[in-house]
């Protein structure tokens, strides 16, 4: 599985696994100048920013590194622009993490809120 298609089946699998969790999906794959972000959801009245990584390979040890100060700036600057561009209400903002290892069988997912 080439890297594309790889983050694109750990992003549709992300959707379901928040949707599981009564998440409401608002955006994917929204673009700025500064980068991206993988998915935007409605937790409540909890506006959740989503960064997804995917890895074929169990790849837990250290995952929180995958994640630095430099991407974590760039997703809050991105989740800026989003919130002043869109009319959404909401109590507060919240950045998860969303880890997605793609082995056999079922996926396994790590997911860590508020991870910044």
């Amino acid at each position: 599985m080439r890297i594309f298609e790889t983050g694109k089946r750990g992003e549709d699998l992300a959707k379901g696994f928040f949707s599981s969790l009564g998440y409401r999906l608002l955006d994917a794959n929204y673009r700025t100048k500064h980068g991206e972000i993988d998915l935007i959801f409605m937790d409540g009245r909890v506006l959740v920013f989503v960064e997804v990584k995917t890895r074929i390979k169990k790849s837990y040890r250290d995952i929180e590194l995958l994640i630095d100060k430099r991407k974590t700036n760039r997703i809050l600057k991105s989740a800026e622009i989003y919130i002043n561009n869109s009319d959404i209400e909401f109590e507060e903002i919240r950045l998860d993490a969303l880890f997605v290892e793609l082995k056999s069988g079922e996926p396994l997912f790590k997911h860590i809120k508020s991870f910044y």
